[in-house]
């Protein structure tokens, strides 16, 4: 999904920590988590059925500011 999905921003580096050889996009979701999160989580939970607690997407907004 993460791969054939345009929206997903790339990291310019394929490893993260001490794993090698990662997708550029999940590299980019790993080092931006929080970021990642609420952006992506009206994605995941339109297209897989999913559903994204609200006090956790609260959560993240709230670690933002």
């Amino acid at each position: 999904m993460i791969q054939e999905d345009d929206d997903f921003i790339k990291s310019k580096s394929n490893t993260w920590k001490k794993h090698n050889d990662l997708n550029e996009k999940l590299v980019y979701m790993l080092d931006h988590k929080v970021d990642s999160a609420l952006k992506y989580a009206d994605k995941f939970s339109d297209e897989n059925g999913l559903v994204v607690p609200e006090y956790i997407v609260k959560g993240l907004q709230w670690l933002i500011k």
